[in-house]
Parts: structure tokens; C-alpha cells; sequence
């Protein structure tokens, strides 16, 4: 009994330490600069066929005087860590800034994207993340190819993803901005 509730405070431990994978909400702060300053960085992790966490915010701090329109001070990346024995690949479905304008629409008959916002939409495509090899635990480092590219988010809003070839996996990602005080 004693070692099944070690191995239970383990995971949960484990499951914190991770990003929320109890939760399945996890709320990250990046402090950013007054001035757009360079790219934030998050690694999010695939495993168990479902993304961990399924909602993601992210608060990205600014002073009262940053001036970079309606840009995000900070480009905000992602990636995703493949932990599971099957490949994945990950596209946005749908991005909105904080004003409702679709940034990036993946249209599901003919897998294009569409988008109301001009000057270019959101798109994301990672390709194929290998799945992790035979013999490693999902814990065990790995990089590329077991590990997507990077997304760059430049405006704060709702970013939503799936896994193309498991259609029932989809995260979302909300990227906000607060003043400092």
C-alpha cells in the first residue's frame, strides 16, 4: 500500500511539474520589456493521444508604455514534445485576436486557410513529429525529430490546434496581455 501511494504522489507530483496534466489548464506569465523584445518560449507535450494541457493561457506582462500596436511585445513560440508510441501532426484550426478578426481558418473540405485579418493568415503545419522510440520513457529527452517547430504567436488572442491524424485532439491556446503596476 505504502509503495502504490508513493507512485500516486509521484504522478501527481509529476503531473504539476509538467504544466497542468491534472488540471488540464495551466496559466503561464512572461515578463516582456517595453519594447518588442525577443521571442518567449514554451514547450507543450503530446502523450497519451491528447495534448497536455488542453487549455493553455498565457499572460504576457507589459509597462504601461510599450507601444507595439497590436502586437504582442514579445513574439510568444510554442513547441510540442511527442511522448507518445505514434506520430502526430499538429495544424491550427482556428486563431481569433482579442477582437474576434480571424487571424487563420482551416477550411475542413479542402484544407486551406482562410482569414480575415489582411497582411497573411495564421497558418501552422509541424509535418510529421516521429513518435518516441521504442524503449525510452516519455520523460527521456529527445529533440527533433520527436519534436515539432516552433509556432510563433505575435498577437494576443485564441489560438486552436489538432493533431491531423487524430482529429479528436485539439488545444487551445490563449495569449493575453496585462499591465504591470
Amino acid at each position: 500500500m505504502r509503495a502504490r501511494t508513493l507512485v500516486v504522489a509521484a504522478v501527481l507530483a509529476g503531473a504539476t511539474f509538467i504544466g497542468g496534466l491534472v488540471s488540464h489548464e495551466f496559466v503561464d506569465t512572461a515578463e516582456a520589456a517595453a519594447t518588442c523584445a525577443p521571442p518567449t518560449c514554451r514547450k507543450l507535450s503530446l502523450f497519451g493521444l491528447r495534448f497536455s494541457p488542453k487549455l493553455f493561457k498565457v499572460e504576457i506582462k507589459v509597462s504601461e508604455s510599450y507601444a507595439c500596436g497590436d502586437n504582442l511585445p514579445t513574439s510568444f513560440q510554442l513547441t510540442w514534445l511527442n511522448g507518445d508510441a505514434t506520430a502526430h501532426r499538429i495544424q491550427s484550426v482556428l486563431a481569433r485576436d482579442v477582437n474576434g478578426v480571424i487571424l487563420g481558418f482551416r477550411d475542413p473540405s479542402d484544407d486551406t486557410v482562410r482569414c480575415d485579418a489582411g497582411g497573411g493568415c495564421f497558418d501552422y503545419d509541424s509535418g510529421s513529429i516521429a513518435a518516441r522510440p521504442r524503449g525510452t520513457r516519455p520523460s527521456d529527452k529527445r529533440a527533433a525529430p520527436f519534436e515539432s517547430d516552433a509556432v510563433v504567436i505575435a498577437k494576443p488572442g485564441t489560438y486552436t490546434f489538432r493533431c491531423a491524424i487524430h482529429p479528436s485532439m485539439a488545444q487551445t491556446v490563449l495569449v493575453s496581455t496585462k499591465k504591470n503596476r
